[in-house]
């Protein structure tokens, strides 16, 4: 990185003007995300979130609210944070759905700012331009289409959130500032960001054990004492926040690893493809790929004791654990569904921490040669130990917008379904209980479903919330009184 450094100093002028086209690039990627939910999805609930909403709707009217509601930390499958967002929502913002979405855009930019932090771990030296480059094509990933049921149904924001706190919790233990003092401080509020990604969802709990697993590494800069009291806050968190989990059943998942581990390779592998049920396949080979870099990686951390006191390694370490961690609670969670199920977007995020890790450890790995290699190198030998993270920066590159001009159509589907389901909602009577079944896409309602479906809608309608607290329904019947609303022209 001295090379590019060299050549910045003596020409500030292009320096200037590459920054400030880098940060342009970076500002394209929020407002483009921001763009993508805007059209791509329409202001109405979807799916699990219809359960909670009697209680938005009840909220909303009388401003009250039993706290158990609240901080049941399973009821309904939704995560506490989440609740309260869709609870203000409702009472303040009419229940605009598309404002939870949006959440998404505000957790990307954090974690693409963990991103810059972690890149400039690794780049001690460099110039800010440089890390600014070295880190937007993770920031493509965070921002890219690959997430696109992340964005575009609402309760998936709490996977990115809690991978983005998660990010920020592991930054603070093993790259925060150098000093006693400074230790302790960032033990703190690591512990208070831990808690907080907790409370988006059970992958936000990794958050502890990664952190811990870095607090562990050999040369870590906190001392024995310090350790211990993460390590027992943490045990004591996730104690009783998993109080009274039921115990595993017969034909459960964790009888069988060996498809539970093929579960997990193949969502790492989507980490970084974001593909469909034809990319299987090339999914479990690059989750294959990924483990057999990561076991290669150990080698060398063990070895080189430069590496083991390498806070940027240290972070790729925590990164890696936490994905790994993720991909295999998915397959745990999820394999009874179908092993197809590991390429589904919504696994996307929980498992590129592996993928951010590895290109972390690889650019830190050039930092390190070129900073301690004081003999004249040739052109070709110097041009060398810049190809691979290039060639990887431009593979991933490339690779996110292949599969975002994929996932464009999918996306345009799902406008499409968004569509037929704000039509739908404006008028009741006007759909069978075929179509209600559409209001939840992960299957077919019975009938007590369908019952309480209809007595949601009506829920809605009744507080005037989500499109029921505008004019778009009178619109739709004013642009064909005659048309049924589930039908679509």
């Amino acid at each position: 990185m001295s090379r590019l450094s060299h050549l910045f100093s003596e020409r500030a002028w292009a320096s200037r003007v590459l920054l400030v086209v880098v940060l342009l690039a970076y500002l394209v990627l929020p407002v483009l995300e921001a763009r993508f939910i805007i059209t791509s999805s329409a202001n109405i609930p979807i799916s699990d979130t219809w359960s909670f909403v009697p209680i938005i709707s009840n909220f909303a009217r009388t401003g009250q609210i039993p706290w158990g509601h609240i901080f049941a930390f399973y009821g309904d499958n939704r995560p506490v944070l989440e609740r309260l967002g869709l609870l203000i929502d409702g009472k303040y913002f009419a229940l605009d759905v598309q404002l939870v979405k949006l959440g998404s855009v505000l957790v990307g930019v954090c974690e693409t700012l963990c991103t810059i932090w972690a890149i400039r771990l690794a780049l001690p030296r460099a110039r800010v331009v440089v890390v600014l480059l070295a880190a937007y094509p993770l920031a493509l990933g965070i921002f890219c289409w690959n997430n696109w049921q992340n964005l575009l149904d609402e309760w998936n924001v709490m996977n990115l959130a809690g991978v983005a706190l998660s990010f920020l919790a592991l930054l603070l233990i093993a790259g925060g500032p150098l000093g006693r003092r400074s230790s302790v401080r960032s033990l703190i509020m690591a512990v208070l960001v831990c808690a907080l990604a907790s409370f988006t969802g059970e992958s936000g709990n990794l958050s502890w054990i990664a952190c811990a697993i870095v607090l562990w590494l050999p040369s870590s800069r906190f001392r024995l004492r310090e350790k211990l009291v993460f390590s027992g806050v943490a045990a004591a968190f996730l104690a009783l926040y998993f109080a009274g989990s039921s115990g595993v059943a017969s034909g459960h998942p964790l009888h069988h690893l060996g498809k539970v581990v093929e579960f997990a390779l193949i969502c790492l592998g989507d980490g970084v493809i974001g593909g469909g049920v034809k990319e299987l396949p090339l999914a479990r080979a690059i989750g294959v790929g990924e483990v057999v870099v990561v076991a290669l990686f150990a080698g060398l951390y063990v070895r080189d004791p430069r590496l083991r006191a390498d806070r940027a390694v240290q972070l790729a370490a925590g990164l890696i654990a936490f994905g790994g961690m993720a991909a295999v609670a998915t397959g745990v969670s999820r394999l009874q569904i179908g092993i197809d199920t590991a390429m589904s977007s919504r696994y996307v995020v929980l498992t590129a921490p592996v993928m951010i890790g590895i290109y972390l450890v690889l650019i830190r790995l050039v930092a390190v040669r070129e900073e301690g290699d004081r003999r004249p190198a040739p052109r070709l030998a110097k041009a060398g130990v810049f190809a691979l993270p290039c060639l990887l920066a431009a593979a991933l590159s490339v690779i996110g917008i292949v599969s975002d001009i994929k996932e464009s159509k999918a996306s345009h589907n799902k406008r499409a379904y968004y569509l037929a389901l704000k039509q739908m909602t404006c008028d009741p009577s006007a759909y069978s209980d075929a179509d209600l079944s559409k209001f939840d896409h992960s299957g077919g309602l019975n009938a007590v479903e369908k019952a309480q479906l209809r007595e949601q809608i009506s829920d809605l309608r009744l507080a005037r919330l989500s499109v029921f607290s505008s004019d778009v329904c009178q619109v739709y019947a004013r642009a064909d009184p005659h048309r049924p609303a589930g039908t679509r022209s």
